[in-house]
């Protein structure tokens, strides 16, 4: 049997991961563990270790594993937890920069959101008031159909050597407050809107910096000013290759340009595996414009997305500047205060 679990990466999620094992064995005998975010990974694992029982750590599952396990009704362990602190996490313990590691924990959070909504889910919250990890174990055990008593429960917990905190929240803050400005705008603006639902249930806005595209004359290179336009038609920025959750988004880019730009033609371009929108703008006047794109982002549809913008024609002279890239659901709940919620109910009776 196969028992899936699913979270961000760090130390809370590795509890459960460790967790779920412990139960399984107490149940059913030796049962192996690994890092499963694809079918190969799957079937190596089960290849190398030849064994009956395994729990697989899934952090960032891809399209082809999402669709096997809606398929075959696997039931999946979902342990949704803070994304802030699963970056603190990755720059504590694996010593990533803390931008790519709020770029591989955003990736995680939009496929991992494909899961909250499956009949097959248990999903547990860490972030609910007076969440006890121990107390949610009997459920998981039951969700899986591992027939165990609360004694057997506890036993099987108890060695568990994992610290399942993680960074406290205030170790958390502390790392926060010790960034700088510009580096905790960057990561801010990709976590904001998935801090949003782990927090109220809803999806809320990104916005990706400039920093996380690349130059369409040096790939090598991300965007950090103004991109001079002069030559053959091309592709001037493309990235952030970040992944979002299925729904219905708009992007609004906003752009900037020298008054040798004018009259030029930029092509702008949503895509994945397959282009989502599109759009031609001329521009007429020097300063900075803004260029709205809707698009469907798909159930299975994993591949990380891409803005792609180009000059249509050659150009003699001319700079451009890429300012920011917003993200917004297009169905966006937004909080109500006590005195608009009085109002509000005051409507709806």
């Amino acid at each position: 049997m196969i028992f899936f679990s699913v979270g961000l990466p760090g130390a809370s999620t590795s509890w459960f991961d460790a967790a779920l094992q412990r139960l399984a064995e107490r149940a059913l005998g030796p049962v192996v563990m690994g890092a499963v975010d694809s079918l190969e990974d799957l079937a190596s694992l089960l290849i190398s270790t030849g064994a009956s029982h395994m729990v697989a750590c899934v952090r960032q599952p891809d399209a082809r594993l999402r669709q096997i396990q809606a398929a075959a009704h696997a039931r999946i362990l979902l342990v949704q937890s803070d994304p802030l602190a699963a970056v603190a996490d990755l720059v504590s313990t694996e010593g990533q920069s803390p931008v790519a590691a709020a770029k591989r924990v955003a990736n995680a959070c939009a496929t991992q959101l494909r899961y909250a909504d499956d009949p097959a889910t248990c999903a547990l919250s860490t972030l609910a008031p007076g969440f006890d990890r121990s107390a949610a174990c009997p459920a998981i055990a039951a969700h899986f159909g591992l027939a165990l008593d609360q004694q057997q429960i506890s036993g099987a917990i108890e060695t568990i050597a994992i610290d399942p905190r993680g960074l406290d929240p205030t170790a958390v803050q502390a790392w926060w407050a010790g960034l700088a400005p510009t580096t905790q705008q960057l990561i801010d603006g990709v976590l904001a809107g998935y801090a949003e639902y782990a927090r109220h249930g809803h999806l809320g806005r990104f916005s990706w910096g400039r920093e996380f595209f690349f130059l369409g004359d040096d790939h090598a290179s991300t965007v950090s000013g103004s991109i001079d336009i002069t030559g053959r038609s091309r592709c001037l920025i493309f990235g952030p290759y970040f992944v979002l959750p299925p729904g219905s988004w708009t992007a609004h880019i906003r752009l900037g340009c020298s008054r040798e730009a004018l009259g030029m033609a930029f092509f702008i371009e949503i895509v994945t595996g397959k282009q989502l929108g599109s759009s031609l703008v001329r521009v007429t006047a020097d300063g900075i414009f803004k260029v709205s794109l809707e698009f469907v982002m798909e159930d299975f549809d994993n591949d990380p997305l891409q803005i792609r913008i180009y000059n249509h024609r050659a150009a003699f002279d001319g700079r451009l500047a890429l300012l920011s890239v917003d993200i917004i659901p297009q169905v966006l709940i937004e909080p109500v205060g006590a005195e608009k919620r009085a109002e509000l109910d005051l409507l709806l009776t």
